[in-house]
Order: C-alpha cells, then structure tokens, then sequence
C-alpha cells in the first residue's frame, strides 16, 4: 500500500469515527428519552451492538494505523475522544500517554489532550499538558482558562489566581473568573480578597444566585450571621424555591444560638415543603441541640421514611434514643447507619456507650 493511499484510509477511518461519534451520542440520548428499558429490550439494541462492533472494529484498524503513523496525531485525539464517548476511559487514557510519551508539540493537540484529561479528572496530567501548550502559545486564552480550572483541581490556587488576573485584564467581565478567584482565596485563606471577588460576581450578575450563595456561605463560615442571612435572603428573593438557602438561615441562627427563631425558621419550611427530608431532619437537629429528645424522634423518622438511606438521620434517632436510656432502639439505629457508612465513627462510638451500658445493666 502506498503513502497516498494509507493517508486516504486514515482520511476515511475519521470520517468514520465522527459518524459513529455521532450515531452513539445520539442512540444515548434517545435511550435515555424513552419512558423504559422495555421499549427498548430486545430491538432497541440491535442498533447499538452494531455500532459497538463497527467500534470494535475501527478501533483495531485504527490503532494498527496510528501505530504506523504516530506522527498523525489529530486522529489519535479523535480516536481517543471516541472512546471517551463510549465510556471506554481507560482505553482512551492508554492512547493519551502513548501519544504525550511520543513528544507531541503542536499546540491545537496538546490542548485537545489536555481537555480529554481533564473530563476524566485526570487533572494532573491535564496541567502536565497543558502547561507545555500554554509555553508554545502565551496568548492563547482558552489554554490559559483551562489551565487555571485544572491548577484549582490540583489545589495549587496561587497559580491558578495568577492566571485569573491574567485573564481579567483581556476579559473583565467574565464573571466565572471572579467565581474561581474567590474559591482559590478561600482556600488560602484571604477572605477579604475571596469577598471582594464574590462581590463582583453579584455587580455583573445580580439576577443571579450564584454570588449571592457563595458569599452568604462564606459569611456563615466567618460567623458572620446577620450578613449571610442577608446573602441567604437575596437568594431567596431571586429564586423563591431554593431550600438550602433557607436551611441555612436556620442553621445561621442556630449557630448563633438564636433557638427560637431556629425553630420558627425550620417549621415554616415544613409547611412549605412537607416531603423534603432535609428540612425534617434540621428541624430534629435543632431540637436535639437543645435536649429535647423526644420531640426531636418524630422529625428524625419523618425524614428516614421520606429518605429510607438517609444514614445522618438514622445517626440522630440514634443519638435520641441514647440520650433517653433506649439502647435497644438507638443499637438498632446506629447500625442502620453502619449498612450505608461502615466506617462511620459517630455511629461505631454510638455501639461501644450502647454496649458498655449494656454490660453495666447486665452486671
């Protein structure tokens, strides 16, 4: 076979690739739009066996031919987005390493790369990458976006800050820059710049919640309550529904140790959202703080029944239980918490005060 005609079978076998790309994403979406499997079993499938033989098949040929030609990188790329799309991970991270191992240097597929890493959350190897194409292309900014995202993965948030700023000066409204910014000071524990920068995300977005929510956070994490309930209610205000919002201004007030406006805030949202288990078992929490056992069990079972794998719950009716003498019931219940969380240490500390005052009973 000549040099012409193999190059004109790597031209059709990406041709093919992108139609099979193409016909799975759609075979997927379609799938997932039925009403059930039984619309689909058995002929329904027929369609996609077919395709994942052509896979098969085209990723064999495929691989004897970027073999042959390691240098065609861009069809390796795309062979490796194929197996991405069809949830073969570690086939298209074999081909990855392979490719990087054999020196790739050209921008456009070091970043391709990269981005593949990357939606693996295999985010060290995607800042390996992409910080070779960012040194072959300073100026290119959607390798810098990229690189920042996969610096804040890493948790390596001084370099990711310093791209942010970069960023800014050719983007200063791009309010996701100001997000990211204000997560990686966080981290570093700059709350007076993480505020700043959330502010900012409220100036070019305020019909959002999304600056709102992340200062409020950051407020109650300071213990400044009266300004993240203000966040809290913006958040509200903007999108009426959003009960976390409101379980945090009980947990604000909680914390504060404000009780009754605590047990206020809770009972209002069980009358609005009778069959969240969330708000339930804040409501049981809040009595629990405050040694009221007995009424906190009611809330607790109400929230296990509306979310029967509810392991936090299954630890408070636990505690409840504890609290009043009731052994039996609360061993019961901190080995429910056990079947969804073997490891967890409240519940096995829980057994041991259960079983020590079983054998002080006994004795």
């Amino acid at each position: 076979m000549t040099e012409t005609e193999e190059k004109d079978n790597i031209t059709t076998l990406r041709y093919e690739v992108n139609q099979l790309r193409g016909v799975v994403i759609e075979l997927l979406q379609e799938k997932e739009t039925n009403e059930g499997w039984r619309v689909w079993w058995p002929w329904g499938f027929i369609p996609i066996l077919l395709v994942l033989l052509s896979f098969v098949v085209l990723g064999a040929v495929g691989i004897m031919y970027s073999r042959n030609f390691v240098a065609n990188n861009t069809f390796q790329v795309e062979l490796a987005e194929l197996y991405q799309v069809m949830g073969e991970n570690n086939q298209a991270l074999e081909l990855l390493d392979r490719l990087v191992k054999s020196g790739v240097s050209d921008t456009q597929t070091l970043q391709k790369i990269g981005q593949i890493y990357y939606d693996l959350e295999k985010f060290e190897n995607a800042v390996e990458v992409l910080e070779l194409a960012s040194q072959k292309a300073p100026q290119d900014i959607n390798i810098k976006e990229l690189l920042a995202k996969s610096y804040s993965q890493t948790r390596q948030p001084f370099k990711a800050i310093t791209i942010y700023e970069y960023l800014l000066k050719a983007q200063p409204t791009v309010w996701q820059h100001y997000l990211e910014m204000g997560e990686q000071y966080e981290i570093l524990n700059d709350y007076d710049q993480a505020i700043s920068k959330y502010k900012m995300v409220q100036k070019l977005i305020p019909e959002q919640i999304t600056g709102y929510w992340k200062l409020g956070n950051l407020y109650r994490k300071l213990n400044r309550y009266d300004e993240a309930i203000k966040q809290f209610e913006k958040v509200i205000e903007i999108n009426p529904q959003h009960t976390l919002s409101k379980l945090n201004i009980g947990l604000c007030y909680m914390e504060n140790r404000d009780f009754s406006l605590a047990f206020e805030e809770y009972q209002k949202i069980v009358k609005l959202e009778p069959d969240n288990p969330q708000v339930y078992f804040y409501l049981a929490e809040a009595y629990l703080s405050q040694g009221h056992f007995n009424q906190a069990l009611k809330p607790y079972q109400k929230a296990v029944d509306l979310e029967p794998n509810f392991a936090d719950a299954y630890l408070g009716l636990g505690k409840a239980h504890l609290f009043q003498g009731d052994c039996k019931q609360a061993t019961i219940d901190f080995l429910n918490v056990l079947e969804f969380d073997p490891d967890h240490p409240e519940a096995q500390e829980g057994l041991l005060v259960c079983e020590s005052q079983t054998d002080i009973d006994s004795y």
